[in-house]
């Protein structure tokens, strides 16, 4: 049988597509060797490693959205106005001073993790796993292979003009997707025979302009992203895109559409996973 390792890429909220992935690979009892993620991919992977059991994860996931600290990190209205974030966001854009540093503190990034992920190291965790980061000093990627999985996660989650910048070792860490969206190489480097990648970023092509000056930030990254990822989705023995075009980048709210279309979408590629254990 072979090995079999997961590539989870980054996307923010749509990111929870991954659980519904990861829902179907062990509903049908496919081992899973080896996982390194980005940003959001870093996140889930790196709690399914810790522990290899979807539906905690699920549950505690779902549970956190829904959870004062969540609606507390600058998303109080979360529960009635979808887009109060989005609307922060866009209006802070004007504002050049606010852009030096972040939207959101570091220590708000830290409460996430501490919510959902405990102190452990990477080298402990059940499943080898690896989170891609960025030195925006350097301009070079950095790959967490050991160390505290917390910090790791942070590293690779830290989305450029939102959070703040993760100094670690001299470094200045930001989001893995600037340089590696779906660290396919990576996870071959932990010992992946065979490489799924899941991608879910937005198709390229889109019918609609961008509403606010967010969402064009947005939308250049995802282009940027889309033509960096697709060197290493190349690579891949296969590539799963979930249909996630619609889910608004930063709507948590949509946790549960996002986990049934990444579920969606392993069926539709289960006999082609299933080929790639032979």
């Amino acid at each position: 049988m072979k090995k079999i390792g997961l590539a989870l890429g980054g996307g923010g909220a749509k990111g929870m597509a991954h659980l519904g992935i990861l829902r179907v690979l062990e509903k049908e009892g496919i081992p899973i060797s080896a996982i390194a993620g980005t940003s959001v991919g870093a996140l889930v992977g790196g709690a399914y490693a810790l522990k290899p059991d979807v539906e905690m994860w699920i549950t505690r996931f779902l549970e956190y959205f829904k959870s004062i600290g969540f609606k507390q990190l600058g998303e109080k209205s979360l529960a009635k106005e979808p887009s109060t974030l989005l609307k922060i966001l866009d209006e802070g854009l004007v504002n050049i001073p606010s852009l030096v540093k972040s939207f959101f503190n570091l220590r708000r990034m830290e409460g996430i993790m501490g919510s959902l992920i405990p102190r452990v190291n990477i080298e402990d965790l059940q499943i080898p796993f690896a989170a891609i980061s960025c030195d925006i000093l350097t301009g070079k990627e950095v790959v967490f292979k050991k160390g505290p999985l917390r910090m790791a996660i942070d590293a690779s989650s830290t989305v450029p003009g939102i959070w703040p910048a993760l100094e670690y070792e001299g470094m200045f860490l930001m989001d893995g997707g600037t340089l590696d969206n779906v660290p396919v190489d990576v996870v071959r480097e932990l010992g992946a025979e065979k490489v799924i990648a899941v991608d879910v970023r937005p198709n390229l092509w889109q019918t609609s302009a961008p509403k606010n000056r967010f969402e064009t930030y947005v939308r250049v990254i995802d282009i940027q992203q889309y033509y960096l990822a697709q060197p290493q989705l190349d690579k891949a023995n296969l590539a799963i895109r979930p249909e996630l075009t619609p889910i608004p980048w930063a709507d948590f709210r949509t946790a549960k559409i996002c986990i049934a279309l990444g579920e969606k979408a392993a069926r539709v590629h289960l006999k082609e996973i299933k080929t790639l254990l032979e």
